[in-house]
């Protein structure tokens, strides 16, 4: 196993330290497990509809100009209102995985607790 597939399957683990001590339950290491798949869906699923949208400035900017040289307002057209739009995109995904992570390290931390009071047990 190369050695970047070892990270990528360790970084959903506890440390083998840890989980060898006996002091990481199999619940703590399971809810570990989720709060990692949950953060790598929330990052991934951001990431590739943030490109999705980029992409479709892309194309049109490519394929259809017509649709982006139509005037909105004076010399404001739909193009540049859609360019500008992705300044506000970005600020909403900002926001939101914020937001969620908030939530996410809320729930590592309650792991980590249930690890340390564990180890005190």
């Amino acid at each position: 196993m190369c050695q970047m597939e070892r990270r990528m399957r360790n970084a959903t683990r506890p440390p083998d330290a840890i989980h060898m001590s006996g002091e990481w339950s199999s619940s703590n290491a399971d809810s570990f497990a989720i709060c990692v798949a949950d953060k790598n869906r929330l990052r991934l699923g951001l990431t590739a509809l943030f490109f999705a949208y980029y992409l479709v400035l892309l194309v049109c900017a490519g394929w259809f100009r017509s649709v982006l040289v139509t005037p909105v307002f004076g010399v404001i057209n739909a193009g540049i209102v859609f360019a500008l739009s992705q300044y506000l995109f970005g600020a909403l995904v900002a926001v939101y995985y914020a937001r969620r992570m908030r939530v996410i390290d809320a729930r590592i931390a309650v792991v980590a607790k249930g690890l340390s009071l564990g180890a005190v047990k």
